[in-house]
């Protein structure tokens, strides 16, 4: 089981945009693409990261790239500025701009941040977050310690106006369920450190995006049935 989280939610396969193109004549398309997208993909990362794998199944990638078209669906018909849906040029860039960006974001996670030392060291945290989630025996004695800690560190004149900021068990003694503070209090900063850190390192390697040249493979007409195969009010 992989503790690290994902930096980006999967397009739901049960929604009508997906579901559209699944539907829809350019799922042939996508099926025939796919593969070579990700290998145009991969010459560029290669060129920044010579050492990792670039191992893919092509279910993967053919899922990836129909999510990737039923976002850029869902963007467009999300806008409610009903000139520019109604512009099928503005459409169409919204779309393949959309799928762009997501076939990048999403490779760029499974291929190389997963392979980076950074994301290794990152899930010893994640790790660490998911622990204390579950033993409360740990929660009980890092919270002593805690205390323990705090009271020997903080010189005793300040220690009076300083003692509401403090956790400590005596503050407790009448609570059913005296870890429930400490431990949200732990878990919450442990897990902002994650996603400082996790959205620090992966914004680097969003940096270097590869350019899909899409309309090489989609035409705007294609693109333009897909969008009008979603029936929404206007």
């Amino acid at each position: 089981m992989n503790l690290c989280f994902k930096v980006e939610k999967s397009t739901d396969i049960n929604s009508i945009y997906f579901k559209a193109v699944l539907k829809s004549a350019l799922i042939f398309k996508i099926r025939g693409t796919a593969k070579l997208l990700f290998k145009n993909w991969q010459t560029h990362a290669q060129q920044l990261y010579p050492d990792y794998l670039y191992q893919a199944d092509e279910d993967n990638l053919i899922n990836d790239l129909t999510s990737a078209f039923a976002k850029g669906m869902e963007l467009v018909w999300r806008n409610e500025n009903q000139p520019k849906r109604q512009s099928e040029e503005w459409s169409v860039c919204i779309v393949l701009d959309a799928v762009s960006s997501k076939l990048n974001t999403s490779w760029s996670q499974e291929y190389i941040y997963k392979q980076s030392k950074e994301y290794k060291e990152l899930c010893f945290l994640k790790t660490l977050v998911q622990y204390l989630k579950i033993d409360d025996t740990a929660i009980k004695k890092l919270e002593a310690l805690y205390n323990k800690l705090i009271m020997k560190e903080i010189n005793a004149e300040e220690q009076e106006s300083k003692n509401e900021n403090i956790i400590c068990l005596d503050h407790f003694k009448n609570n059913k369920k005296p870890q429930s503070i400490f431990k949200k209090n732990i878990v919450n900063y442990f897990e902002s450190i994650f996603f400082e850190k996790h959205f620090l390192i992966f914004g680097e390697i969003l940096k270097n995006k590869f350019t899909f040249v899409l309309t090489d493979f989609f035409n705007s007409d294609e693109i333009i049935q897909l969008i009008e195969s979603v029936k929404r009010p206007s």
